[in-house]
Formats: structure tokens, sequence, C-alpha cells
């Protein structure tokens, strides 16, 4: 494309210096909760899993968009990563 330039980086194998980045970034708080089972939407189908979960004494914590729950990640081992409001 015109205007691209294509470089070789690491040609002698170090890598490049790491950018500086000295804006200031607003505070996350970060809050680890466990549980059993955790379900994702509250609509009808969702309201029924928690309540037969919970009913089966399964900890059940449960997420929902509406609700300013915001699931952002799903990954393998059983994690699960949102934002919330606060």
């Amino acid at each position: 494309r015109p205007g691209m330039v294509v470089q070789r980086h690491h040609a002698d194998g170090a890598y490049p210096p790491l950018p500086l980045d000295d804006r200031p970034a607003p505070a996350v708080a970060a809050t680890n909760l466990f549980c059993d089972v955790v379900i994702i939407g509250m609509g009808e189908s969702g309201q029924t899993a928690a309540a037969q979960a919970v009913a089966m004494g399964q900890e059940v914590i449960t997420l929902d968009a509406g609700a300013g729950q915001e699931v952002i990640g799903i990954y393998p081992g059983a994690l699960v990563v949102a934002r919330t409001d606060a």
C-alpha cells in the first residue's frame, strides 16, 4: 500500500524496547468470586437454570447485561470475566 513501510525486526535476536506510557489510567477494582455455577443472562431460561441450580444446593452467581453486568470473557478452567456498573 502506498505509504506503508515494512521493516524486519529482531534480526539480532533482541526484542524492541517497550513503549513508555506515562498516561494516567483510572483505577480498576477487581473482585474474585467463587461459585459452582455461573448463569449468564437472566431471561426466562436463565432464571429457570438458576432456580434449578439453587434447588440442587449449588452456589450460583448470575450475570445479566440488563443489570449492568457485562460478560467480557469466558475462558477454559471455569473462569468468567465480567465488567459491572460501580
